[in-house]
């Protein structure tokens, strides 16, 4: 079993006995350096590029004000569909986040499994309330990398269960983000068959730049 890894919590659906892999990705306080443990490369690779495009877009619509927003930007959970950014189905939280240095970059909270994760919104759910608590308690506690995977494995072994009480925002084949809200983003949930980009991805950071006024 890779590094990371757990099988899949026991029950009906496609994730049956498949290995899924919970692990981190982004940024630190601490380090100056980037983090990657847990996950594999295809994801990381092609959610890396999607950022740097991203927040290249952001600093050419907001200009100076970009570092200011990014500080105030809230807490997004996501589900990308097999096949979107690498072989696998991807659930995970992005948080902003800062190295050392005073690089700003997002610390990703994520877990990949050989299924779509709409189909299983119990284990969503689940391992995506505790992806966020990992992702909030590293940041806060200025944890190291290693404390920061085993609360990433933690939260995955802690999913399962029903999505009672939670709105199901995932659907099969699309991706799916949504947020509770921050001072400059209104809560919103959103999906597609890809991920915003230019103006719609500033939207994640600022809703004012998610509008053409051109």
């Amino acid at each position: 079993m890779p590094a990371g890894g757990v099988a899949s919590p026991s029950g009906p659906g496609p994730g049956m006995g498949a290995v899924v892999r919970a692990g981190v990705f982004g940024k630190l306080p601490a380090r100056g350096d980037f983090l990657r443990l847990g996950l594999p490369r295809d994801f990381v690779d092609a959610w890396d590029l999607w950022w740097q495009r991203g927040l290249l877009s952001v600093r050419e619509i907001a200009g100076e004000d970009w570092v200011a927003a990014w500080l105030e930007a809230p807490v997004w959970r996501f589900v990308l569909p097999p096949g979107l950014l690498g072989r696998d189905g991807v659930a995970g939280v992005w948080l902003p986040s800062v190295d050392r240095a005073g690089r700003y970059f997002p610390l990703t909270v994520a877990a990949v499994a050989p299924f779509d994760w709409a189909e299983r919104p119990g284990d969503l759910h689940g391992f995506l309330a505790g992806a966020e608590q990992a992702g909030l308690d590293a940041l806060e506690k200025d944890l190291d990398p290693d404390a920061v995977l085993g609360l990433a494995m933690a939260a995955l072994e802690g999913s399962g269960g029903p999505a009672a009480q939670q709105q199901v925002v995932a659907e099969r084949g699309l991706a799916a983000w949504w947020t509770e809200g921050a001072p400059r983003v209104a809560p919103r949930a959103e999906r597609g068959r890809r991920l915003p980009e230019g103006r719609a991805f500033a939207g994640l950071i600022d809703d004012g730049w998610g509008v053409d006024r051109g």
